[in-house]
């Protein structure tokens, strides 16, 4: 998608099979009160060179049944708001921040991550905890990050397969 605003609100998604949503050079898009039930892979990106993407008061069950590594949001742009969303079962990561550290960059990263609401129930664990890779984490931090306020989060009931993390900061991130 590329368009000069965007707002998607009060809507369902169920079993969608691809990405949800994708933010390319977009800027001021609001993703608000929307519900994103089953999708099978990631259900939104908000990529470089884009700014002011704001994700809030969303609804993510079972994310992430395709079994790769899936995140239910990746922002990688400049003043993203990431915001009292609920996150019930996802597959790698809720939420993805940054840039690794190869990837060309277009522009600043910078945003918050508050009030967000992550857990596992332990039906869904027992059912996917060997389908996923060890390294993730509930909240993501890769290498490029300017400036990323992680701020009031509940992880409840997280289980990293392998490792246990709910905030994962990728090799060398930093700000």
């Amino acid at each position: 998608l590329e368009c000069e605003s965007l707002q998607v609100t009060s809507c369902i998604f169920r079993g969608v099979r691809g990405l949800v949503a994708k933010v390319w050079h977009t800027d001021n898009v609001q993703i608000h009160a929307n519900t994103f039930e089953g999708c099978y892979a990631g259900v939104i990106e908000s990529y470089n060179g884009s700014a002011k993407t704001e994700v809030t008061n969303n609804e993510f069950l079972d994310h992430g049944r395709g079994m790769r590594q899936n995140f239910a949001i990746i922002c990688r742009g400049e003043d993203f708001l990431i915001k009292n969303n609920s996150f019930r079962n996802f597959n790698y990561a809720a939420i993805g921040v940054g840039l690794w550290y190869g990837h060309q960059k277009k522009g600043p990263v910078t945003g918050q991550v508050i009030g967000n609401d992550i857990a596992y129930d332990q039906e869904y664990y027992n059912q996917y905890q060997q389908h996923t890779l060890m390294d993730g984490g509930a909240i993501y931090a890769w290498t490029i990050c300017d400036k990323v306020d992680i701020i009031g989060n509940t992880i409840n009931r997280y289980r990293g397969v392998k490792d246990y993390r709910g905030i994962f900061c990728d090799d060398g991130a930093k700000n």
